[in-house]
């Protein structure tokens, strides 16, 4: 496919250390080729870095998945719930060490099947830094 020719063609040229510039909307394309990001918003740089560099600017999401509902977490203090969806929650944690009392009252509740922090995807980092 022409999309996968022309990333190999760039990843190429790179790994010999010439520099490429590369403009696209296609956030997924970005995210394979390139190591730097600038993002634009009506003509103003508002963001810059690495993916890691930007992602780490930005709201800390978790994701918390059970072995029963997880409606309970809506009432526990320090986090902020995004999503339930049955067992599996979504929430940002608000306070440092909120993640403990979370864990232990989970613990005590049954079975925790993970507990992960969440890598925001380009399009999520682009909607946060333009919404400003």
């Amino acid at each position: 496919k022409a999309t996968d020719q022309m990333a190999a063609l760039l990843g190429e040229r790179s790994a010999r250390g010439v520099p490429v510039l590369f403009s696209s909307h296609q956030l997924d394309l970005i995210d394979r080729l390139c190591d730097g990001l600038v993002i634009l918003s009506a003509g103003r740089v508002v963001a810059s870095g690495t993916k890691d560099e930007l992602e780490s600017r930005g709201v800390v999401k978790h994701r918390l998945v059970l072995d029963a509902d997880a409606s309970w977490v809506r009432g526990l203090p320090g986090l902020r719930v995004d999503d339930i969806d049955g067992t599996t929650v979504t929430l940002e944690l608000l306070t440092p060490g909120a993640e403990h009392g979370l864990l232990t009252e989970a613990l005590r509740r049954g079975t925790v099947i993970e507990f992960a922090r969440l890598r925001p995807s380009l399009s999520e980092i682009y909607r946060e830094v333009t919404a400003a």
